[in-house]
């Protein structure tokens, strides 16, 4: 006979302790006598007790942390911080502005004027070294243009 299932708060904490991440929740699954299952499993077991709304809700908490952690350390004034998150965004940000919390509006007015998310980063990031290094208090308005 086979092992019965988890109890599903044994389910909702792996959800949690692992933000979502299906590859992880199953090689850190504890059940009964042994660490690690398939993600197979992992997905059955998700749908048994109907927690994919819980493994979404873990990933869009894991994704607005890390968010806070990047926009701190851009703005850092230590500058291999700010080196590391801003190359981590251009390595990861998607074209649809996701991580930067761009509204489908401001999107939709980059496509316009034929700048990516990614291009407007880019000269967001200029125009604010520009400012640190002039001891600018304030945004003063940069008209962004396309990178050729």
């Amino acid at each position: 006979m086979g092992k019965t299932l988890p109890g599903v708060r044994a389910v909702r904490d792996v959800i949690k302790a692992h933000g979502g991440n299906i590859s992880e929740m199953a090689r850190n699954m504890e059940w009964g006598d042994k660490t690690g299952v398939t993600r197979q499993t992992i997905y059955n077991w998700i749908d048994h007790y109907a927690l994919r709304g819980e493994v979404t809700a873990a990933r869009t908490s894991m994704r607005m942390v890390s968010q806070d952690v990047v926009f701190a350390r851009l703005m850092s004034e230590d500058e291999d911080k700010a080196f590391d998150a801003a190359r981590f965004v251009l390595l990861h940000l998607k074209d649809d502005g996701e991580l930067l919390g761009l509204s489908p509006e401001t999107l939709r007015i980059l496509a316009e004027m034929g700048i990516s998310a990614s291009d407007a980063f880019l000269q967001f990031e200029a125009m604010m070294k520009e400012f640190a290094a002039v001891g600018t208090p304030a945004p003063r308005p940069h008209p962004l243009t396309p990178s050729p």
